[in-house]
């Protein structure tokens, strides 16, 4: 795989990217905020006609499940299936707090302990703490709703509740950072490759009329 180009995109978090790395290049290309419906696929397509690759030639598609944005892991999980359904492609999927754990790990200065944090909205966040085993960021826990005013981590913490001018502020995943450790990630099974949401959602579709369960 290490010979065939990568695609990777990321929706989950506010304003997605997409990127593709082949033939000794990764080109990288921002989605807006709040257009990562409309402009996802295109910028897909885009990048793959500018690069002169076929869609059946990729080596992996990888993209994030999540937590973040509900629509976000929706837009991007269903572009996964759909490219996944069409071509036997190798399908790799990893958390949000994960890929942002990877940003770390990949920095000159990275702690050997550290957490994530990603705004969750409602004053909360989405939190996990992680350990570097041989430069690869370990989970210690699973992902839990923190208060967003917690400050008592205990280990260095980087997110996107800190100020952008802060040393361990993250924005979130980035799809060309997906791309430079696709050798490092497992392969999923594209039936399991579901979105983590770790909060219900607002919205819950009401129980079906009982006529239409009815035997």
């Amino acid at each position: 795989m290490s010979n065939q180009p990568i695609l990777a995109f990321d929706c989950a978090c506010v304003g997605g990217s997409v990127a593709l790395m082949g033939g000794g290049h990764t080109r990288h290309h921002d989605l807006d905020q709040t257009k990562e419906a409309a402009q996802l696929v295109p910028a897909i397509d885009k990048l793959m006609k500018t690069a002169g690759i076929h869609y059946g030639k990729l080596g992996a598609i990888i993209t994030t499940i999540g937590p973040g944005s509900f629509t976000g892991i929706r837009i991007g999980l269903a572009t996964l299936h759909g490219l996944g359904l069409a071509h036997p492609t190798p399908i790799k999927t990893l958390s949000t707090l994960q890929a942002m754990a990877w940003a770390v790990a990949l920095s000159a200065d990275a702690p050997g302990a550290f957490y994530i944090a990603l705004r969750a909205g409602k004053g909360e966040l989405y939190a996990q703490r992680f350990h570097l085993a041989n430069g690869t960021p370990a989970e210690v826990d699973e992902i839990t709703l923190t208060p967003e005013n917690f400050a008592a981590w205990g280990a260095p913490c980087f997110g996107n509740h800190l100020p952008t001018d802060s040393a361990n502020y993250l924005h979130g995943p980035n799809a060309a950072m997906l791309c430079a450790i696709a050798e490092q990630l497992p392969l999923t099974k594209l039936a399991n490759a579901l979105p983590l949401y770790i909060r219900r959602p607002d919205a819950i579709a009401p129980a079906p009329y009982a006529w239409l369960t009815a035997n």
